[in-house]
């Protein structure tokens, strides 16, 4: 039953998902940003509960997307310049006003970006294949990229116009069922000059982040030792050796923590440096794919570790 009602979501997904095909596939599509603090802090000035912001938030980008000349809306992204900001344009939306749009310097550069709504594809596939289908999901939308040349797929966005969700596409792969090729080649491309960045390998390989490690092991290695020796003298159920315990443990998060805040604050600022210097319009975090002509993340290892 469970399958039978996946085939049918996936048959009226892929018929509405035809129906958003481009007339034009060399137009240019467009993307803003918008910063998510001030917009809840507008609605935070009309008297808005603080519970209600985020989905009132969300509701006025959705509303200014379904009627603005742009296809794609991110609250998400190490680097983004003003003139790539669109929050005033929605404010000025909700008060009825019509606010210019910055001028935005053209770029040479020339992108194709679609999005992936993690949410619905775990909700449609967990159910049917468990956990597991989670790195089957990934699979899956790095090979549609790869196959159809899109630059960047991330997971979710504020606004997307349905020409660049792909949803139904990578439900469509990982059942094992053919994928709508004119659907995906037609995919526009947006004139902006993007990077991505893999935190986890900056996180994981980067010589600041292997010395954060090496420190926390120094530290932490001879007090384990001293309170394995505690344990073994006063006993695992004492008090004392309870709170050494937690004492530690509240210690090693601290630590952990602040090792970790250390090389994020230098990889952001490493990041915005380069942007600035070589003209990036947007450096997005942790996309599900990235061509690797647009993987600035060697880049960025490679000066902090200078």
């Amino acid at each position: 039953m469970a399958r039978l009602a996946l085939a049918l979501l996936l048959l009226l997904a892929a018929a509405f998902a035809a129906a958003q095909v481009p007339k034009d596939p060399e137009r240019l599509a467009s993307m803003g940003y918008v910063e998510t603090r001030v917009l809840e802090a507008f609605f935070s000035g009309r008297g808005v509960p603080r519970q209600d912001r985020p989905e009132r938030a969300r509701s006025a980008v959705r509303a200014f997307g379904t009627k603005a000349p742009v296809e794609l809306i991110l609250d998400d992204a190490v680097f983004v310049p003003a003139a790539r900001t669109i929050t005033s344009r929605v404010i000025a939306d909700l008060e009825g006003r019509t606010a210019e749009p910055a001028a935005a310097p053209a770029s040479a550069e020339r992108v194709r970006i679609a999005v992936v709504d993690r949410e619905q594809v775990n909700k449609t596939l967990i159910p049917v294949h468990g956990d597991a289908v989670a790195l089957r999901i990934d699979k899956a939308a790095k090979s549609v990229g790869e196959q159809f040349q899109i630059d960047i797929i991330i997971e979710g966005a504020y606004w997307v116009d349905p020409v660049l969700d792909i949803t139904s596409q990578v439900l469509l792969m990982v059942e094992g069922k053919p994928v709508e090729s004119a659907r995906l080649s037609a995919i526009p491309q947006i004139a902006a000059k993007i990077g991505c960045m893999d935190s986890r390998r900056v996180l994981s390989d980067s010589r600041p982040a292997v010395a954060g490690k090496d420190r926390l092991e120094r530290e932490f290695t001879q007090r384990d030792k001293a309170l394995q020796e505690l344990r073994d003298r006063a006993g695992a159920e004492s008090e004392e050796f309870r709170r050494g315990v937690q004492q530690f443990n509240d210690d090693l998060r601290r630590r952990r923590s602040a090792e970790l805040n250390a090389v994020v604050r230098a990889s952001n600022n490493v990041i915005v440096h380069m942007a600035r210097s070589e003209r990036y319009d947007f450096v997005l975090q942790d996309a599900v794919h990235c061509a690797a002509k647009l993987d600035m993340t060697a880049a960025v290892i490679g000066r902090l570790d200078k």
